[in-house]
């Protein structure tokens, strides 16, 4: 017989045995069979279709029967193909294909077909039609979902490793390989431990056991590996278990990421940190920084030096000094000292002056410079403050100030004596005026280097007499004699001591003891006290010089000596001009 896959209403009813000559058991099992089932004559015509079959396509019998099966499947190779082999007397066996429904869908389905022959000749095929296509479906879903999968593992920037319970690797996808430096076939069979900094195997190793025994799940650390180049690479792992139904370990799955530039770039911070610090450290100013909230988050040793006490970090707030004052006096909270107005305003002061008040009670005046903090976007994220100590500075105002009053005052007095100086010297020859006035100039400005050098805080008693006596030093010692404790003199008391001195070193050096070869000066001194005020006595001794002779007039040395000493001194003056030599007693306040 030819098979045709034409369709004719002649053939279709020609070809639809009659449903009495079907007994009606079999009629039974064929309506109301579970599996599709249809008849097919040799022309390729539906014969018949049970309601499983006609629910399966969604079409009526009318719509169904009598038309060729060829109508109904999505692939014409398939439905040729299949009639062949039947025609050929072959038997299908859930032979797979695709049917168009009447929804428009496709139906997969697994054919299971064989011929009635009757005298050679071909009667119908029976075909049973098993819907498979929601596991077709759920196939191609699970194959779809393998392989976006496996393009995921192949092409996944972090390093993805399954490893056996011993922690060899199974497999591996390419960036794990690129992390570790060695290929994949290098790495399957090698363990992770093995490619592990060896400072860090300890740790991961003993994880890996807990979790194989089910210890725990998973675990993440971080870690080095030493790449095949022997470089250090740093990973973040994250390690989990695949376990059989019954809890039996299957494989453990290793997700590692480089880090190698992060960690590199986060020790780069903490060094400039760190040199940030260590800079800030060995600055001679003292430097905090405080949080948002105004909380000390770093000091330096400066700022102990200069608060006297170690504040407590994330503790103590605003300020590293104990007490705050204005320098009126007036005492300044620590929520409204600079720094504070600062964090809460933005209100960065500048030029102000505060006092802070150390533990032990001493007070330390200094300059806040507070600046705020800011991050990315602008808000506020802490503060950093410097107080720079003026506490020495002022000091020296107040003594510069002091000393400029000082000055004044010496200046005018100074040009009283050179005033006096001048008017009782000329009384003398020209040729001794310019001998004799400038050497009580020069006694005046060896006094006022004394005072220079000690900014005029007052010069030594003993400093000033060997300055007096110092032309006059020779190899012999013992011709002049100091002798008594080292007083300091106010700047008042050595300007005019200095030129008593003067006048009589001069006229020792000139008429008296000093003039001789065995001349002799002895001076000596001593602190008194009367109870109410502290007195200098001091006694000039000349020996072995000329035979002394009282004068017949009061010079102008004379008269410089008892009016320095009586009337600048408020002390008392006496000379005596004995045979032997000069004799000169003086008692003033100190």
């Amino acid at each position: 017989m030819k098979l045709g896959l034409q369709s004719t209403a002649i053939q279709r009813r020609a070809a639809v045995p009659a449903a009495s000559t079907v007994a009606p058991d079999y009629e039974d099992f064929f309506e109301n069979g579970a599996v599709g089932l249809h008849l097919v004559d040799g022309n390729g015509i539906i014969l018949r279709a049970n309601k499983a079959e006609l629910e399966l396509m969604g079409y009526s019998a009318d719509e169904y029967v009598g038309r060729p099966i060829a109508n109904f499947h999505a692939d014409p190779e398939v439905i040729a193909d299949i009639l062949r082999r039947l025609m050929a007397g072959e038997r299908l066996d859930k032979y797979p294909a695709r049917l168009k429904a009447r929804d428009g869908s496709i139906k997969h389905v697994l054919i299971s077909s064989s011929v009635l022959f009757r005298d050679g000749e071909f009667i119908n095929t029976r075909c049973f039609s098993v819907d498979v296509t929601a596991s077709r479906e759920a196939e191609a879903a699970r194959l779809e979902a393998e392989r976006r999968l496996a393009k995921t593992y192949e092409s996944v920037s972090v390093g993805i490793g399954e490893t056996d319970e011993y922690g060899r690797f199974l497999t591996v996808n390419p960036a794990f390989a690129a992390i570790s430096g060695y290929t994949r076939e290098e790495l399957v069979g090698m363990t992770f431990e093995q490619i592990t900094h060896p400072d860090d195997r300890g740790e991961d190793m003993a994880r890996y056991r807990d979790q194989v025994a089910g210890r725990r799940d998973s675990y993440s650390l971080d870690k080095r590996y030493r790449s095949k180049a022997g470089a250090d690479v740093f990973v973040e792992v994250l390690s989990s278990s695949v376990r059989a139904l019954d809890g039996t370990f299957l494989y453990g799955v290793r997700v590692v990421k480089d880090v190698s530039d992060r960690r590199r770039a986060e020790q780069r911070v903490l060094e400039s940190e760190q040199r940030s610090r260590d800079l800030l450290d060995a600055l001679p100013i003292a430097v905090y920084t405080t949080d948002a909230s105004g909380r000390i988050t770093y000091y330096n040793e400066a700022a102990v030096a200069f608060s006297g006490r170690r504040p407590v970090l994330g503790v103590d707030e605003w300020s590293v000094s104990w007490k705050l004052f204005w320098p009126d006096g007036t005492p300044l909270p620590h929520k409204e000292c600079p720094m504070a107005l600062a964090l809460k305003a933005g209100d960065e002061l500048r030029g102000v002056e505060a006092v802070a008040e150390r533990p032990d009670g001493t007070r330390r005046t200094f300059t806040p410079f507070p600046t705020v903090l800011r991050g990315s976007q602008g808000e506020v994220v802490g503060g950093i403050n410097v107080l720079v100590d003026i506490t020495d500075r002022k000091l020296a105002d107040e003594e510069q100030k002091i000393l400029i009053d000082e000055l004044n005052h010496r200046v005018k007095n100074t040009l009283a004596t050179v005033q006096s100086i001048s008017m009782h010297t000329h009384r003398s020859t020209p040729e001794l005026f310019a001998e004799r006035f400038e050497g009580r100039l020069l006694a005046l400005s060896k006094a006022h280097d004394l005072l220079t050098r000690r900014r005029w805080t007052g010069m030594g008693i003993g400093e000033l007499l060997e300055q007096e006596f110092a032309p006059y030093n020779d190899a012999d010692e013992s011709r002049i004699v100091l002798d008594g404790p080292e007083l300091t003199l106010s700047a008042r008391t050595g300007l005019t001591l200095g030129m008593v001195l003067h006048e009589l070193v001069t006229n020792a050096a000139k008429y008296g003891a000093l003039s001789a070869a065995r001349g002799r000066v002895q001076v000596s001194w001593a602190r008194e006290d009367d109870g109410t005020k502290a007195m200098l006595a001091l006694h000039w001794i000349e020996s072995g010089g000329p035979t002394v002779e009282t004068p017949t007039r009061r010079g102008f040395g004379r008269q410089l000596i008892e009016r320095s000493i009586t009337r600048d001194l408020a002390g008392k003056a006496d000379l005596q001009f004995m045979p032997g030599g000069l004799r000169c007693s003086m008692r003033f306040e100190l």
